[in-house]
C-alpha cells in the first residue's frame, strides 16, 4: 500500500512531534501534532495516536484539566470504533496517563483504583509504564520501599539506553534523594549520562533536581546549587511547570 503526499505528510508531522517532545521543545512539538488532520488515513487503526500524542504534551505543559478530557477521550474514541483490540498501546496507554494525572492532582485512591480496573495482554513497554505509575501513588503518599521496588522491577525488565530506562533510573535518582544520597547521586549520574544520549531534557532536568537535594543533604552547598540551577534553567526553558517546581524545591 502507497501513502499519498498528504499522508505521508501526517506521518512525518507525528514522527517529529514525538522527538520534539522527548527533546522537550513541547510548543513547537505540540504545534506540530495540531497539524495533523483529525481524519488522517495514514494512521489507519491507531487514528487516534495523534490525540493521545497531542494530550501528553498537554500534560508535560501542566494543563491537567484539558489533559484529563483528553485522555478519557481517546479511550472513549476507541471503545466507540471497536479498536481496543487492533491499538491496544494507545488504549491502555491513555488509560494509564489518566490514572498518572489524577495522582498529580490528588486523587490518589481514585488513580490506584483505575490502575487496578486496566486490563491488557503482555506488552513489556505497558506493563514497565504501569509499575512507573503504580510506584509514583505509592511514593507520593510516602510509600517508599514499596516504590522503590516497583521502580527496580521496572528496571530490571527494561533494556539499557532507552527512554523508558533513563527515565526509570531518574525514578530511583529522586526516591533515593533525601534518604541514601550518595546512592542517589550514582543512579542520577547514569540517568544524565542515558538521558543526554536520547536528548531527553525533562528527564535530566528532573535529575538535576534530584542531585541537588542529595548534594544538600551531603553537606556540598555549590554542588546542590548548581544541580538545582541547571534545573530550573532547563525546565524553564522548556516550559515543563512540574519540573520548574522539582528545580525549586530542590
Amino acid at each position: 500500500m502507497y501513502l499519498s503526499d498528504d499522508e505521508y505528510h501526517h506521518l512525518l508531522l507525528y514522527i517529529r512531534a514525538q522527538r520534539e517532545k522527548r527533546e522537550g521543545n513541547l510548543q513547537h512539538a505540540l504545534s506540530l501534532v495540531e497539524e495533523i488532520s483529525a481524519d488522517a488515513k495514514a494512521f489507519g487503526n491507531y487514528r487516534f495516536a495523534p490525540l493521545l500524542l497531542k494530550t501528553q504534551i498537554i500534560h508535560l505543559l501542566g494543563d491537567y484539566d484539558r489533559a484529563v478530557k483528553g485522555y478519557k477521550e481517546v479511550v472513549d474514541k476507541i471503545e466507540l470504533f471497536d479498536l481496543e483490540d487492533k491499538d491496544e498501546k494507545s488504549y491502555v496507554l491513555a488509560q494509564l496517563k489518566l490514572a498518572d494525572v489524577n495522582f498529580l492532582k490528588g486523587h490518589f485512591v481514585k488513580a490506584k483504583k483505575s490502575l487496578k480496573a486496566i486490563k491488557f495482554e503482555e506488552d513489556k513497554s505497558l506493563e514497565i509504564e504501569y509499575l512507573r505509575i503504580k510506584a509514583h501513588i505509592h511514593r507520593f503518599n510516602l510509600d517508599f520501599e514499596n516504590a522503590k521496588d516497583l521502580y527496580e522491577s521496572g528496571l530490571e525488565a527494561c533494556e539499557a539506553n532507552t527512554k523508558t530506562h533513563g527515565m526509570l533510573l531518574n525514578n530511583l535518582a529522586e526516591i533515593y534523594c533525601i534518604r541514601e544520597p550518595e546512592l542517589a547521586i550514582k543512579y542520577g549520574q547514569r540517568a544524565i549520562k542515558e538521558n543526554g544520549l536520547l536528548n531527553a531534557n525533562i528527564e535530566i532536568g528532573k535529575t538535576h533536581a534530584a542531585m541537588a537535594v542529595a548534594y544538600a543533604r551531603l553537606g556540598e552547598c555549590e554542588e546542590a546549587l548548581w544541580h538545582a540551577n541547571e534545573s530550573v534553567n532547563l525546565q524553564t526553558k522548556i516550559g515543563y511547570k512540574s519540573g520548574i517546581l522539582f528545580g525549586y524545591f530542590a
